[in-house]
């Protein structure tokens, strides 16, 4: 019986030189800009924004025999890490949702009543209110963890590209604890407006990659994946030539991991 998941995380990627600075230095969260309108009431979206650049890294456990969707969207280059890796590190599948179903209706509820204390519209005691704001913010981090079942796809500007199946795409999601960003006196995302100034993304971003590196060892990775077969042996050199970051027995590991996409869709 064929299965509908691997038993790998997958991170695609554009070219061979993300592969190689991946497995030198790890992965770091970069923000990505997600719709999370579909979750608020209408008369919520003027006190709450919805367009939310999400510091994280993305994956997918997608089989190798069904990638080339993948590929396309995402680019021919990918590296597969364990499972068993992903869920030590509190990497979580995302929860795919429709507008009106109870479950969103569940979560919509419970933000609304939380959204007069971000807004200072509660007359409660200062320190109820704190609570109460403080599980604002983690209710809208939780949605982090939320996408829509289709939806249209940014397209630099707006959510106004092409509408995607993006419950195809079977996306799991590394995103720093909220606990952890807030101890640090981090800022947890960006408005979408903010993600579109390049300056405040570009720090952003660096602010992430200092403190909260997501690291793996070569015992983790299952593959590492170039989309042309002659590109093969330009990676197994490349590996051969960051031998500062691994032992040489760690290097002969990951050379072995080293496969195409044109031989995956030709063997799988």
């Amino acid at each position: 019986m064929n299965n509908i998941s691997a038993n790998t995380l997958f991170h695609f990627t554009r070219n061979t030189e993300n592969l190689i600075n991946i497995l030198m230095d790890g992965f770091y969260p970069m923000c990505c800009v997600e719709d999370l309108g579909f979750i608020y009431e209408k008369d919520m979206k003027d006190a709450a924004k919805t367009g939310f650049a999400i510091p994280m890294v993305c994956f997918c456990d997608i089989p190798l025999s069904q990638i080339s969707n993948h590929v396309e969207k995402f680019g021919g280059y990918a590296i597969g890490l364990s499972k068993s890796w992903g869920e030590s590190k509190g990497i979580n599948p995302v929860m795919y949702e429709l507008p009106n179903s109870n479950a969103i209706e569940t979560i919509r509820a419970s933000i609304g009543a939380t959204i007069p204390y971000l807004t200072g519209r509660s007359l409660e005691s200062e320190e109820y209110q704190e609570k109460m704001r403080k599980l604002a913010n983690e209710l809208i981090f939780f949605s982090c963890y939320l996408k829509q079942y289709k939806g249209q796809k940014w397209d630099g500007e707006g959510f106004s590209g092409n509408e995607i199946m993006f419950y195809d795409e079977k996306e799991w999601r590394y995103i720093p604890s909220y606990n952890k960003i807030i101890e640090k006196s981090i800022k947890p995302y960006l408005f979408s407006h903010e993600f579109m100034d390049e300056r405040k993304k570009s720090e952003f971003n660096s602010i992430f990659k200092q403190h909260f590196k997501l690291c793996f060892k070569p015992d983790d990775i299952k593959y590492i994946i170039v989309e042309k077969e002659n590109e093969v042996l330009d990676m197994v050199n490349s590996i051969e030539k960051i031998e500062t970051h691994f032992s040489a027995e760690e290097i002969k590991l990951l050379i072995t991991r080293v496969i195409s996409v044109e031989r995956l869709r030709a063997d799988f």
